[in-house]
């Protein structure tokens, strides 16, 4: 990308990707838990969540090890620089995996609790990512870090609603207003344009038919324009001199070659195979374990 070459550029850029699938296909999911308190049955909205939320989370996996594979110095500046928001994201991450998976299985007191969890741990970690890709930008936390943490999580939201509203109930709507007007100013106060295009693709989910398709794209931008706006330097790292070198890259590109092709595919399957059938891929894990047994 902008003031790289080779495969640094390459790397850069499929990163961008990786972490754009991440927040994209992911944001959805966490936008709709964060309206499971707004559902007399829960259990429809985890159902409809099922069969992709674990396999959205895969790319998060590869795109903080990719990280970490391609930039070393980037990985060392963001995670040392942001320890206390990264261990507050890992902590939401692991809550919300164990509320999800546990909700079902306690009594209905416990389930209350594990409901405010899942609600409290996604809003934590869609604004956790927020204030990451933005200190990307300025090295610092600020309130236009905050605010961008924050039009993340609305950007979520919106995009879980019109999730639910094809899979579970077409009545479930929120405003959307919010979140394209926090990211206008997001933009404003990090004084980069690249981000008004965020905006501007919020815009259109105020067309209730591109909501969904609209919201992810704006959440996958995000990274995306983050590191347009801010290449060569990531969180004042100069990714010129800090990437790894060209053997190392050399060995990710031929496993990236060979690999991301196979999870995308199995994604694509997830996606299509299951995508009338919410539940399908629960019933197959289930059946399977009866058989063990």
């Amino acid at each position: 990308m902008f003031g790289l070459e080779g495969l640094p550029a390459l790397w850069l850029l499929l990163l961008g990707v990786v972490w754009a699938l991440y927040l994209g296909l992911g944001g959805a999911d966490l936008g709709a838990s964060m309206l499971l308190r707004r559902f007399s049955d829960r259990g429809a909205v985890l159902r409809a969540n099922g069969p992709t939320w674990q396999a959205n989370d895969v790319w998060l996996v590869i795109a903080v090890a990719a990280t970490f594979g391609a930039f070393p110095g980037w990985y060392a500046a963001w995670t040392s620089g942001l320890y206390g928001v990264v261990l507050v994201i890992i902590l939401a991450l692991i809550v919300r995996h164990a509320g999800v998976e546990l909700v079902g299985h306690v009594s209905a007191r416990a389930a209350a609790g594990w409901t405010w969890a899942i609600v409290a741990s996604a809003w934590v970690t869609a604004i956790g990512w927020g204030v990451v890709w933005a200190w990307m930008l300025e090295g610092a936390l600020s309130v236009a870090t905050l605010v961008c943490g924050i039009a993340l999580a609305l950007l979520c939201r919106v995009a879980g609603a019109a999730f639910l509203a094809g899979r579970v109930d077409e009545r479930v709507t929120v405003r959307r207003e919010p979140a394209v007007l926090l990211a206008v100013v997001a933009g404003l106060l990090l004084g980069e344009p690249w981000l008004l295009v965020i905006g501007v693709a919020l815009a259109a989910t105020l067309v209730p038919r591109l909501s969904l398709w609209a919201a992810g794209a704006a959440a996958a931008l995000f990274p995306l324009c983050v590191l347009a706006a801010a290449s060569p330097f990531v969180a004042g790292v100069d990714l010129r001199e800090e990437a790894a070198g060209d053997y190392t890259l050399t060995i990710m590109t031929v496993l990236a070659a060979v690999f991301l092709p196979l999870i995308l595919l199995a994604h694509g399957f997830a996606y299509s195979r299951f995508k009338r059938e919410p539940g399908g891929l629960a019933r197959l894990a289930r059946r399977g374990l009866e058989q063990l047994r």
